[in-house]
């Protein structure tokens, strides 16, 4: 590997309720909006020009998704470094904007992505594959977009049944545990860490799960809430 080359550590973030910064309003752009909003961010979009259909998705998510139909300016930097926004992404047509944007981010700390120029940028944003709750994403640091996306698309059309029966399991899953923290009288932010913690250790779940035995790892999952239930010493209701 080209020592010179950045590698990028893979991350899951927390965007619900989160400002997000966006310079730029190309279709582009537009993509990665919609995406930033299915993830609950809300979003301020800087730019003098917009495709029409950016108009339509701020309808679609109300006042999730801010249009400012400027350039970006001082205020933008002003709100940089008062840490307004958790993250940047610059999508202007022009090079020397984007590393302008780039610049004010990185002296305000405030982490920056320019569509242009993955090199100065503090992080990426992978191709992605997603189910609810279950994400597949594929990553070549930016070297081959291209790449990305069809390994995606193959990775979707070879196993798309699969990915929907571990998708199906992931949610029985969630509701397994919803319905142990409604019918519990105790302290739901610690029977929930300790059920999570329980699902994630356990290996005869994993073993079930490599099978492709769906019915099996229910059958853990189940027992696993169970137990946890009665370890509070609180009768098991019948889930």
């Amino acid at each position: 590997m080209n020592p010179d080359t950045e590698t990028y550590y893979p991350i899951n973030v927390n965007l619900k309720g989160k400002k997000v910064l966006m310079c730029g309003a190309s279709r582009l752009a537009l993509a990665e909006i919609n995406r930033l909003a299915e993830f609950g961010a809300h979003i301020d979009v800087v730019a003098p020009n917009m495709v029409s259909e950016l108009t339509d998705l701020a309808l679609t998510y109300g006042e999730r998704i801010n249009l400012l139909r400027r350039a970006f300016d001082q205020d933008d930097v002003l709100k940089l470094k008062n840490r307004v926004y958790l993250l940047v992404f610059a999508f202007c047509t022009r090079e020397e904007e984007n590393n302008r944007i780039l610049d004010a981010a990185r002296d305000a700390g405030v982490f920056a992505f320019a569509v242009d120029n993955t090199e100065r940028s503090d992080y990426i944003v992978p191709s992605l594959i997603k189910r609810g709750h279950l994400k597949i994403a594929v990553s070549t640091d930016s070297l081959s977009p291209p790449l990305e996306r069809a390994l995606v698309e193959r990775i979707e059309a070879t196993f798309v049944n699969e990915i929907d029966k571990y998708t199906l399991f992931l949610n029985a899953m969630q509701d397994r545990v919803q319905r142990l923290l409604k019918d519990s009288n105790l302290s739901q932010p610690a029977i929930f860490r300790r059920v999570m913690r329980r699902l994630a250790e356990s290996e005869e779940i994993f073993f079930a799960l490599q099978r492709r035995n769906f019915e099996e790892a229910h059958h853990l999952c189940e027992a696993i809430v169970f137990e946890i239930k009665s370890e509070f010493n609180e009768p098991a209701a019948t889930l």
